[in-house]
């Protein structure tokens, strides 16, 4: 083999003189196995000695022994892919081939690193012989070039067919190097020479599986010789305590001192050579490979490194080498920025290491605090863990510590855990900001821990705010983090001492929030109660906790509701809790007043106070006694609900009949409802929804009579009318109807009478609502949240009674279905586009509108039969504020779910109908039309990614239908414009694979036209984006190399103005071609991420040609 390159010369050049002593005559040494050292040699003089044994032993290598060494070849990774293998064994066995037969040991080595790699072809001693490293590689990458591979990658870490084999491959590399230093062979220089040849050669291959298997060869040789070096010092240190200790007798021996410290000085040596072998491997491949276009390559490096760190502080972990994790913060890759992150915080768990890592983190500190907003949800996790490391060691800014806080909302479990660990750090300081802003003590506490964290978190809780449900998301995360907030009984004791009313809203907002954690609600979600599937073991858990806070929190919620009866934000969530008491301890305890008298209270609560939160929880809790609850105690408080709804029906029978009387006269007095017999009416009507709304109350007859007159009144005159009261008015008549409804479904006795006069009711209802909702924009002012509420209540009249279309035919009930007719569907959705769209352009749609119209499309099949809700609803993304965007997404991830056949329907329904009107239109306007259709394309295309597998799907089947609409049986001209303006944007959406496939059928059509008409013009130019995007141009790529093509052009233009400008250029191009494996890969990578594996691979073929004849 030719000689080696200077630098691996020198290497080998300096493990030389190791064993010389002063005069520079070697050391007459003997290794362990008592064989005498051989003699250091040169890169050169190794190899001039390797050929050498290979002629002597050609015989064995030629000829008959051709078998052998094939055989040979393969032996190693044939046996290392064995799960468990003794890879202890198998290096002592190499390193024996190694001594008796140097080249084909090596030539083991190079097989072992090739199908490492997934080439199944070997290298034979023979080709060892006769070509140097750099045409073994170049013949292996042509071999796997040629499709000489395995089916699975053997260095994947879960590969099915080689389990095991990428831990053996790097266990068999560590016990070989520490084996060689045992006996010797490392220390000669000709064996470590190989290696590095062998590993800085393959890590530059253009191959990626073997710049891989090399690059991980070479980061175990570095911890092995680690390793190595380890073992060295510890030697070298016992060594010297030996020399202290012969040195301190009186008697000393000199021959042991001075054999002592020859020992001492060869290891020493030792150390320097093998740390001369790190730093050359570094060099070599590491400062190559971490910048390296393969982000597994990148993160394979910096893993090494920061275990290298942890291994080898006193050389590694330097500023020297922490740039490296400095500047990998940075990286594209979010796998890459994760292992920083890990290797980082491991290190800063130490305070040694961040002594010696201070000029590091003054650098790098405002990096790692940007990483908490990292885009990567795993990034933002480490991020936030070293964020709590450095803070616990008082190495991040305090205000860095308050994103981390606000991290604990985040919509990301993983994320909010993460932060909600990380407040340990805080929790401190948080409680003591609690205790002196108050000037409590905790020397009287029973328990002051479990008192300091909750008074910790209230703190928390008030930093952080409740905007849309904040508590609930910071309770979430910090469940299972803090041990008070799995003891409900010891948080509403707490409520039993004197405290200011501010602290006790919250305080009562954790316990409310903690009795759902521990029933297996999602509290995260404000918006919703639902209890996701559980298994036996989860169950009986809840059930266990059920009973616990029965028992811990039963006696003491009538004395919390007493003492706070009066304070509105504190009332509300102790009234929730009673939902999660199990109410058949009243029966078994024989306690039964007990009960009444807490219904009683409820019912005192519920006239005395008029906010949304506590009365609705006095309806759940009614409906909870008398209905959900246990069916022994229900007859103890049906008494209590019923006597509820009489005066309330006292209450507002006669505020209903003045109101009604000031309506006749037209007296605008009605109009302000907060003042008078509008305010009390609004008042009762508050409580009349919360109540029915929750509740089924069957003795309610006159007051649903009262308010379905009144509805009527509204609806027949136009009078001025409280806009609240009639939205309150039309939403508690229509679950009171809906209450009798569901009765009806569920009832074996119901009759066809029974049936029809509830039918003629609640259609005389309804045809009021939309009366009333049709005038609701031009006679009644700022009428926004009165149609809201009555589109709201046609929705859930509609929904709910779709359940009777399950009944049997022969049931009376199944005429009650409710399916609106299309002018009534076209009305309702015409008023809740006018609530998604604002007269004011600058105007976004709020949130409760954008719900509402999400709802309408969801339920599109049951409110109307035309199936246009939801395409006019998709037809707002992009258009009316980013609630109407989040819920559109929403929606289309719904009609995933339910078949991409569906989303692909709803979306072609929105272009056809956009392009109908584009049709309909005269050709001088049309021209206006037909670029509003393409910007609606346009929009609906933001909607899918190409990355995401089932969007592609929906593309093909979308593209699929489109194409045989338009081009089957026969050619439709006047439709071509839809695959040009409609279908067009959605091109690069679609993958190069499908694309290629529709190319054919979209040829074989244009064979059936006449080019030369100008109709054809529209689908020729479909033909000629949908050729391209089959070769993998994507639409950004061509942009960009339009604009590189114009801007080469200027440059010609000025080169001859523009010197300084070319010398910077030169300049460019040189670091580019510094290392030529990272520029061509980089290109490659910018390609891929447009492309997917799935889209085929990404040509460079010249441009395609225009099908225009």
């Amino acid at each position: 083999m030719p000689a080696r390159s200077r630098k691996s010369e020198a290497t080998a050049t300096r493990g030389g003189n190791e064993n010389a002593d002063e005069s520079g005559a070697p050391a007459k040494k003997k290794s362990r196995s008592g064989a005498r050292k051989k003699k250091p040699t040169t890169g050169g003089e190794a190899l001039k000695n390797r050929n050498e044994n290979a002629s002597v032993q050609n015989a064995s290598v030629s000829g008959d022994g051709d078998e052998d060494a094939d055989e040979g070849s393969g032996d190693l990774f044939d046996l290392l892919r064995v799960e468990n293998a003794a890879t202890i064994l198998h290096a002592s066995d190499w390193r024996a081939r190694y001594n008796a037969s140097e080249i084909s040991a090596v030539a083991e080595i190079y097989s072992l690193l090739s199908k490492a790699a997934g080439c199944s072809s070997g290298v034979t001693a023979i080709e060892l012989q006769r070509s140097d490293c750099l045409m073994i590689m170049n013949r292996v990458v042509e071999d796997m070039a040629a499709g000489n591979l395995y089916g699975d990658d053997p260095l994947a870490k879960r590969s099915r067919d080689f389990k095991g084999f990428r831990e053996n491959f790097l266990d068999f590399i560590d016990k070989c190097i520490r084996d060689a230093s045992e006996g010797g062979e490392l220390y000669d220089g000709t064996l470590f020479a190989t290696l590095a040849e062998i590993v800085s050669t393959c890590a530059g291959s253009k191959a990626r599986p073997l710049r891989m298997a090399a690059t991980m060869m070479g980061l175990q040789m570095i911890s092995s010789l680690i390793t190595v070096v380890n073992n060295l010092q510890k030697a070298r240190d016992l060594k010297q305590n030996q020399v202290d200790i012969e040195l301190k007798k009186k008697k000393s021996g000199g021959e042991v001192v001075k054999s002592l410290k020859r020992q001492i000085e060869s290891a020493q040596e030792h150390i320097e050579l093998v740390e001369g072998y790190m730093n050359d491997i570094f060099t070599h491949v590491f400062t190559h490979r971490f910048r390296d276009c393969d982000e597994n390559i990148r993160a394979a490096c910096m893993t090494a490194l920061g275990k290298w760190m942890m291994k080898h502080q006193l050389v590694f972990l330097t500023d020297f080498y922490l740039k490296y994790l400095g500047w990998s913060l940075n990286d594209k890759s979010a796998a890459v920025r994760l292992e920083v992150l890990l290797a980082l915080k491991t290190l800063a768990s130490s305070q040694s290491h961040l002594a010696m890592m201070d000029t590091f983190i003054a650098r790098f500190r405002g990096r790692m605090a940007e990483m908490l907003r990292d885009v990567d949800a795993h990034v933002v996790v480490e991020a936030v863990r070293l964020a709590a490391v450095l803070h616990e060691h008082t190495e991040l800014d305090p205000e860095h510590m308050n994103f981390v806080t606000a991290l604990i909302m985040d919509k990301t479990p993983s994320i909010r855990t993460a932060a909600a660990k990380a407040t340990k750090t805080l929790m401190h300081t948080l409680t003591e900001t609690y205790r002196k802003a108050r000037g409590i003590s905790y020397d009287d506490s029973t328990n002051p821990a479990l008192e300091k964290e909750l008074h910790g978190i209230v703190q928390l809780l008030n930093d952080l705010g409740d905007e849309n449900g904040g508590h609930g998301k910071v309770i979430e995360g910090l469940s299972g983090v803090y041990p008070v907030l799995a003891q409900p009984g010891f948080i509403a004791g707490i409520l039993k001492h004197d405290m200011e009313m501010a602290d006790a809203a919250v305080i009562a907002n954790v316990l409310v929030l903690t009795m759902r954690k521990a029933m297996g609600e999602d509290v995260s979600n404000s918006y919703t109660k639902t209890v996701s599937r559980q298994s036996a073991k989860i169950r009986n858990a809840i059930e266990a906790a059920h009973e616990q806070m029965t028992k811990d929190i039963g006696s003491l919620i009538p004395q919390l509701l007493s003492k706070y009866q009066a304070e509105a934000n504190v009332i509300g969530p102790l009234v929730e809790v009673v939902r999660f008491v199990k109410l058949e301890h009243y029966s078994l305890r024989h306690e039964e007043d007990q009960f009444t008298a807490l219904a009683e209270q409820i019912k005192d609560i519920f006239f005395k106070h008029s906010d949304k939160r506590t009365l609705e929880a006095c309806g759940e809790a009614f409906n909870y006694f008398c209905n959900e609850g246990f069916e022994a105690t229900a007859p103890f408080a049906q008494p209590v609900l019923d006597s509820t709804v009489n005066d309330l029906s006292a209450r507002l029978s006669p505020a209903l009949k003045k109101v009604r009387a000031l309506m006749a006269k037209s007296d605008e007095s009605v109009l302000n409802e907060d003042e008078g017999y509008a305010f009390e009416l609004r008042m009762c009507l508050y409580r009349v929804r919360a109540l029915i709304s929750k509740c089924n109350i069957s003795s309610g007859v006159r007051v649903i009579n009262d308010l379905s007159q009144y509805v009527a009144d509204v609806s027949r005159a136009n009078v001025p009318v409280g806009k609240e009261s009639v939205a309150m008015a039309s939403s508690s008549v229509s679950f009171a109807l809906i209450w009798q409804g569901l009765e009806l479904m569920d009832s074996d006795s119901a009759t066809s009478v029974e049936v029809n006069e509830h039918l003629t009711e609640r259609d005389a209802f309804l045809s009021n609502v939309m009366h009333i909702l049709r005038r609701a924009e031009d006679s009644i002012a700022d009428s926004d949240d009165l149609r809201r509420s009555l589109i709201s209540t046609v929705c859930d009249m509609v929904l709910y009674y779709y359940n009777a279309s399950t009944l049997p035919a022969a049931h009376p009930a199944k005429v009650l279905q409710l399916k609106l007719n299309s002018a009534d569907s076209e009305a309702v959705w015409q008023q809740c586009t006018a609530l998604i769209t604002p007269d004011d352009v600058k105007q976004d749609a709020d949130l409760d509108s954008a719900r509402l119209a999400y709802r309408m499309a969801v339920h599109e099949q049951r409110i109307a039969s035309n199936g246009a809700i939801g395409a006019d609803f998709l037809s707002n993304f992009k258009l009316t504020g980013p609630w109407i965007d989040a819920a559109i997404r929403t929606y289309c991830s719904d009609l995933r779910r339910t078949g991409p056949q569906v989303l692909v329907r709803a979306v072609l329904t929105a272009l056809h109908s956009a392009y109908a009107e584009v049709l309909q239109t005269d050709l001088g306007n049309r021209q206006v039309l037909i670029e509003a259709f393409t910007d609606l394309a346009t929009r609906l295309s933001d909607i899918f990614m190409l990355s995401s597998k089932r969007d592609r799907l929906v593309m093909r089947i979308m593209f699929d239908e489109s194409l045989k609409s338009v081009l089957l049986p026969e050619p439709s001209y006047d439709r071509f414009s839809f695959l040009a303006y409609g279908l067009g944007p959605f091109l690069s959406r679609l993958s190069a694979v499908d694309a290629k496939a529709l190319t054919t059928f979209v040829d074989d059509a244009l064979a059936k036209v006449d080019s030369e008409d100008t109709r054809c013009t529209p689908l020729i130019d479909f033909a000629d984006q949908l050729n391209k995007r089959s070769k993998g141009a994507s639409e950004r790529r061509a942009r960009w190399a339009r604009k590189r093509s114009a801007e080469q052009q200027d440059v010609d233009v000025k080169k001859s103005k523009a010197d300084d400008g070319d010398e910077d250029e030169g300049d460019d191009d040189a670091m580019e071609q510094d290392d030529t494996i990272e520029t061509a890969d980089d290109d490659a990578e910018t390609t891929a991420d447009d492309h997917t594996l799935d889209d085929g691979p990404v040509e460079t073929a010249e441009r395609s040609r225009s099908r225009r004849k």
